[in-house]
């Protein structure tokens, strides 16, 4: 199911790559992601490996009922390698493959524009207050290590997660979250500007979000 697992680690500036897991806990079903997780954490703990994986957004209502999404399709809604060792890469390794073939866009400009017009719509409404409107593209071939190289060397928070049938990569240069201990710590990057050093540094940013088009 999960064979390889690369991770950038930001705080020290390198790569990590786990292979060969012990075992591997995944699951379809939405009842089984909270309990799953949870023996995550207690195996982790308890026989001090490496857990290493992904939990898609279609697992959201496993937290929270009222969050509903599209039904799941192939990928598990949860999966994770237990590994015992992980080894650290400077950089990733450049392997030769075949070339993906060009990029495709499912939405065109005329269809963009028409659902961002219906979103701001909403907005101004009040149904919503935030919306990442998103389109998928497509291309014929396989994502592999040589082309995730390529395009994530230098991510912050980059991950190659390889599967019997499925490669999920990310360039991600945003921390979604990170928990240490009861502390959880969040660097979102939409719609969001740094605190000031006084009262009206805090409002000129404030007064910099409410102006700004985006």
């Amino acid at each position: 199911m999960l064979s390889r697992v690369i991770l950038r680690d930001p705080q020290q500036n390198c790569w990590f790559e786990y292979k060969q897991p012990q075992s591997v806990i995944h699951t379809k079903q939405i009842t089984d992601v909270a309990p799953m997780l949870a023996e995550i954490e207690s195996i982790v703990e308890r026989e001090g490996l490496y857990a290493a994986g992904f939990i898609t957004y279609e697992a959201a209502a496993a937290f929270d009922s009222h969050l509903v999404t599209y039904p799941p399709k192939n990928l598990p809604l949860l999966c994770f390698g237990l590994f015992k060792d992980r080894t650290r890469l400077d950089t990733l390794p450049r392997e030769q493959e075949q070339d993906l073939d060009k990029w495709q866009i499912e939405t065109d400009s005329k269809e963009h524009a028409k659902h961002v017009l219906l979103l701001k719509r909403h907005i101004e409404a009040g149904n919503t207050y935030q919306v990442n409107y998103t389109t998928r593209m497509w291309a014929t071939g396989r994502v592999g290590l040589g082309t995730f190289s390529r395009m994530a060397q230098q991510a912050p928070y980059g991950a190659y997660l390889d599967g019997e049938d499925f490669t999920i990569v990310s360039a991600s240069p945003e921390l979604f979250f990170q928990r240490n201990g009861s502390r959880v710590l969040c660097k979102p990057m939409k719609g969001t500007a740094a605190r000031g050093l006084s009262s009206k540094a805090d409002l000129e940013k404030l007064e910099w979000l409410r102006s700004s088009e985006k």
